[in-house]
């Protein structure tokens, strides 16, 4: 750091009490109420954005290198919303066998794929995604998703992407980004019907702190979370 330079604020979570082996034991209890009454509806699959397609609360990144045995075990657990596509690696090949072997099934109706995009740029677009699709045996994605936008994406973005829906290679339509002020705006347009925008459990104030313009657009009747532990 630069002589004179001040470092920038961090948060310090909380600190968490550790859980008793009691604690444990209740939890790992098929009998516990509490329990059941935790998780059922954290098994219900929701609805996915704007698409309509049920989708369990839990994705799986292809970036992290998961094998496909793991995907796959992962699906068969519920875990059906598959994010495919990274910056530098591409499509990566685990989830690709993944989905292959879920297609070869004849599963492919339960599972939601949203392919990621960081060309910006429609044409480079197009013949990625043909070629990721062609690779894992699939005709098209459910969403594919313009990654990484901290402003509103150019026009001819938009366009090229609804072309690639029209075309068949593509259903819905989604965006991914940190700026939350400008997807509370863009949620309240139709253009895109999946917003993946940054969220920490560690910091649940960040969410309010710009997500008030976010969430009231996408569940108007949710109450407003309380705000989290202070930045020191």
């Amino acid at each position: 750091m630069a002589p004179g330079a001040r470092a920038s604020p961090r948060y310090r979570p909380e600190r968490l009490e550790p859980v008793s082996k009691k604690a444990y034991d209740a939890l790992d209890s098929d009998k516990s109420q509490d329990r059941r009454e935790c998780t059922m509806g954290f098994h219900e699959p929701i609805a996915l954005g704007r698409t309509g397609l049920k989708v369990g609360r839990l994705g799986i990144a292809s970036g992290y290198k998961a094998p496909a045995a793991a995907i796959e075990e992962a699906f068969e657990k519920g875990c059906n919303y598959f994010t495919w596509g990274t910056v530098v690696k591409g499509y990566l090949p685990g989830m690709r066998d993944a989905m292959r072997n879920i297609v070869a099934k004849g599963q492919r109706d339960r599972l939601v794929l949203a392919a990621f995009t960081y060309a910006h740029n429609t044409f480079l677009t197009e013949r990625l995604l043909r070629r990721g699709l062609k690779s894992a045996n699939l005709d098209q994605a459910d969403v594919l998703i313009l990654g990484y936008f901290s402003k509103r994406p150019p026009r001819r973005l938009i366009d090229g992407a609804l072309r690639l829906k029209e075309k068949g290679l593509v259903r819905f339509l989604g965006i991914s980004g940190h700026n939350r002020k400008l997807f509370g705006e863009l949620a309240a347009g139709g253009e895109f019907d999946v917003l993946h925008f940054r969220y920490s459990a560690a910091h649940r104030g960040a969410l309010m702190a710009e997500g008030r313009t976010v969430v009231p657009r996408l569940l108007p009747d949710l109450p407003a979370p309380e705000a989290g532990p202070p930045r020191a």
